[in-house]
């Protein structure tokens, strides 16, 4: 069956994406001077210095991961990797694993530059994580190679090896589509690369960059490498010419296809010898998709192509058959009668034990659109890992990225292309954001920026889409994905919020919208979503819109406290002009805070002025240079969240960003406290907070912005921008997903 994809055309998008309505430690004595001017440490090695300071950082880090798995950074261990060599520089190569941002290895003269790290013994990467730059314009390459030297045949290593690129480690960001890509000359400092190869030793081979380059720190985080990689697998019930091999050759894109219309597939690995093995993880079916309601109603619910629905896991010690015994942990996840589309998870075994032999046994599929019908039923098998016991590292996989549409699925229903194309356009966006943050990104071709690009065998493996109304979408399916999965929540269309569901009569294909509601209810909210916020369950970032919702979630009554009352908002939600919010914006005067990127230029000196704490983690990045302000960040919305809120119901939210709305008709007398325009006579402002972040340490990050860095660039810098502002928007995307990825190493990795 062919699969056809419509996207908006740009017109049709740029009238959707509002919101809101319409439309490191320092260091200290002799290691801080040397952290002040690097280029002092140029032709010595002050070995004691260094390792001094390495083991420092480490036993931080120990402290931080404290977790029954072995997630430190092995680029701080001296027993782990050696004394790095680059290309002329200023300042030491050491200065890039010291375990302290402020100090960085700086590349010298017109390039190419070549940074390189020996290994003392193979090491099996997992995740590689470099910060760059001084800022988003300046020490950022632009064009790289991230390469290793293998292990020879015998697993030794061997310094005349040769380099090969690892799989997915080429990074071109110098992409010629201004309007996709945004500017050339700003970069992500903040990039990471998932990884899953043995090593002797890591080169970053650098071809461009923004200046000469500068490598602030990196940091490697070592996977447990799968024993399944030994198998030999022979399946009943294949498709035509698939090659059941692919589950264990180690890559997302190889796959084993099962023949369509079968009662039953059967796949089975055979070790060379028994393995002690705890866990084992699976990658299923083809890539995540949507299907219309069996009754008709508007909201489509997530599903997998080609995704196993029912099976079972049996392993034996020896390769008898007769001693296969059934994992009752790893049957196929269910919730009540339902089936979960579950197509990533990590199963921990009960209790360690011999295995020799697996067999996977699957009953139930579904077809290539997600269908339940027999004769289109087919399953897809990714990957099978199996784990060793006595392998203290971590299982690492790449994390899923679910798109959530925060909008009512009856408005989206009738805009162009339907539910499942609106649902498109938000995640088009954010593949042209995350591909310039995550090293092989670009191999998932389910939803990129570019909507000509041709789908190949990494569909799925990042980005997916899910609507917000979906009651698949909550805690259960979250925990059952491996890892968490990462909730962006997109902006609004044209909705408002209300206590109920339902078109705006008023105003042609205008809705409210009661977000609060659970979505398995006749109003078909969000509220399905409340535990999962509160508990912290899974990384949430919410996109204007979408930030506004997760206040809402947040600050929602306990599910056994629940209180009737749809006006609870009003704690949170207010207009723009400190006005409660009831019904549609009728004021004729632009009543948003706005600067959208097809703005003319003659609007760009209106650009609001975001201001932030520029020592916080989730914007450090962008300001670096000091700066506390921004004017380079895409806004829309006519509704804000109450700043004073995060004193009261979103407590355990941290306000980290923050502008002025200053307008004839802000009321004085309203929800919010309001202070007199300095600049104008007669008017008033009030607080609009933009960015929020949870304070919680122990659970998954909230993220939220009521502005729309995950959009189009600014074509051009406001008046006054300094050039580097330019790569705003990027890096806090970037900072963003630093952040996630330090929650899933304290909170999933190191117990994996």
């Amino acid at each position: 069956m062919s699969r056809t994809f419509l996207s908006l055309s740009p017109p049709v998008a740029l009238l959707l994406l509002g919101c809101g309505g319409v439309g490191p430690e320092k260091s200290s004595g002799a290691l801080a001077e040397l952290s002040a001017d690097p280029r002092s440490l140029e032709g010595q090695r002050p070995s004691v210095i260094f390792r001094e300071r390495r083991r420092d950082a480490l036993a931080r880090e120990r402290l931080e991961w404290a977790g029954p798995r072995d997630v430190q950074n092995r680029a701080l261990e001296e027993e782990s990797v050696g004394w790095p060599e680059a290309s002329v520089a200023e300042g030491d190569a050491v200065l890039a694993i010291d375990g302290d941002l402020k100090t960085a290895w700086r590349g010298a003269g017109a390039g190419p530059w070549r940074w390189e790290l020996p290994f003392h013994r193979p090491l099996h990467l997992g995740l590689l994580r470099f910060f760059f730059g001084d800022a988003s314009d300046r020490g950022v390459p632009s064009a790289f190679r991230v390469e290793i030297q293998a292990p020879d045949a015998a697993g030794q290593c061997r310094r005349d090896a040769p380099w090969e690129q690892l799989p997915g480690g080429h990074r071109e960001d110098r992409d010629p589509n201004l309007f996709l890509h945004g500017p050339r000359e700003v970069h992500a400092r903040h990039q990471a690369l998932f990884a899953d190869q043995n090593a002797c030793a890591l080169r970053l081979r650098i071809e461009a960059s923004e200046g000469p380059p500068v490598l602030r720190e990196l940091k490697i985080l070592e996977g447990a490498p799968s024993v399944a990689a030994q198998a030999r697998v022979i399946a009943e019930g294949s498709l035509a010419g698939s090659d059941p091999m692919r589950v264990v050759d180690g890559t997302y894109e190889g796959a084993w296809r099962g023949a369509p219309g079968l009662d039953r597939w059967v796949l089975t690995l055979a070790l060379p010898e028994p393995r002690v093995v705890d866990r084992l993880w699976l990658a299923l079916g083809e890539d995540g998709v949507t299907v219309a309601d069996e009754q008709g109603a508007p909201g489509r619910r997530y599903t997998g192509a080609h995704l196993p629905l029912a099976y079972e896991i049996a392993t034996a010690h020896d390769l008898d058959p007769g001693h296969l015994v059934s994992l009752p942990e790893a049957t196929a996840p269910r919730l009540g009668e339902h089936p979960l589309p579950v197509r990533r998870r990590l199963v921990s075994l009960g209790a360690p034990r011999p295995v020799q032999l697996v067999r996977v046994t699957i009953t139930e599929a579904t077809g290539p659109w997600g269908e339940r019908e027999r004769r289109l039923q087919a399953p897809m098998i990714r990957e099978l890992r199996l784990y060793e016991a006595s392998d203290p590292r971590p299982a690492i996989t790449e994390p899923l990225f679910f798109s959530v549409s925060a909008n009512p699925s009856g408005l989206t229903r009738n805009l162009q292309g339907g539910e499942a194309n609106s649902d498109g356009v938000f995640a088009r966006t954010l593949h042209h954001r995350l591909r310039r943050t995550l090293l092989g990104f670009d191999a998932d071709t389910r939803w990129p920026a570019d909507a000509t690009r041709p789908r190949d065998a990494g569909t799925g493996r990042f980005l997916e889409v899910i609507e917000g109304d979906d009651p698949t979408l909550a805690t259960p399916l979250l925990e059952a994905l491996s890892p968490p999965p990462v909730l962006l929540l997109s902006g609004s269309f044209d909705w408002e919020f209300d206590a109920e569901t339902r078109r705006w009569g008023r105003k042609p294909g205008h809705w409210s919208w009661d977000v609060d509601a659970p979505a398995g209810s006749p109003d078909r909210g969000m509220g399905q979503l409340r535990e999962a916020i509160q508990g912290r369950k899974a990384p949430a970032v919410g996109f204007c819109g979408g930030a506004q919702i997760l206040a809402l979630l947040e600050s929602m009554p306990p599910v056994e406290e629940d209180i009737d009352d749809p006006w609870l908002r009003d704690r949170v939600l207010a207009r723009n002009s400190n006005e409660p919010i009831r019904g549609l914006i009728s004021r004729r005067d632009d009543p948003y805070e706005h600067a959208w990127w097809f703005d003319k230029p003659a609007l760009d000196a209106l650009r609001p002025t975001m201001h932030f704490i520029p020592s916080d983690p989730l914007l450090g990045g962008p300001m670096a240079t000091g700066r506390g302000t921004s004017r380079e960040l895409p806004s829309s919305h006519g509704d804000m969240i109450r700043a004073s809120a995060f004193q009261g119901p979103l407590r355990r939210l941290e306000l980290v960003g923050w502008s002025h709305f200053c307008r004839d008709w802000v009321d004085p007398a309203g929800l919010e406290n309001t202070w007199p325009d300095p600049s104008q006579p007669g008017r008033h402002c009030v607080k609009i907070p933009q960015a929020f972040r949870s304070r919680d340490h122990d659970g998954y990050p909230i993220v939220g912005f009521q502005f729309h860095p995950e959009q189009r660039d600014l074509p051009r810098l406001a008046p006054g921008s300094p050039p580097d502002a330019r790569g705003d928007a990027l890096n806090l995307i970037a900072n963003t997903l630093s952040l996630i990825l330090d929650a899933y190493t304290r909170l999933y990795w190191s117990r994996a």
